[in-house]
């Protein structure tokens, strides 16, 4: 598999966890800490929010919090119907 390939994989895998998150967790951010992030996963959360598939706020210098927007909902939905 190639790297690219992996990429793509690691951000559908990321935000469709978010996904699940914000409905178990009625819409609540997830709460991260930037520390225990792989460079590749913080690329991928940048990637994301650039996409508007979400929002992320860093308080302090450790803690992201991660909020799926609704074209992120959307796109995840559509993930699924494929």
């Amino acid at each position: 598999m190639t790297a690219m390939k992996k990429r793509q994989q690691l951000r559908d895998k990321l935000v469709e966890d978010l996904y699940h998150y914000y409905f178990e967790h009625s819409g609540s951010p997830l709460k991260t800490v930037v520390t225990e992030t792989e460079t590749e996963e913080e690329l991928a959360y940048r990637y994301l929010e650039d996409k508007g598939y979400l929002l992320t706020e860093r308080q302090g210098r450790d803690n992201l919090y991660i909020e799926l927007t609704t074209k992120g909902i959307d796109y995840v939905e559509s993930l699924a119907r494929n």
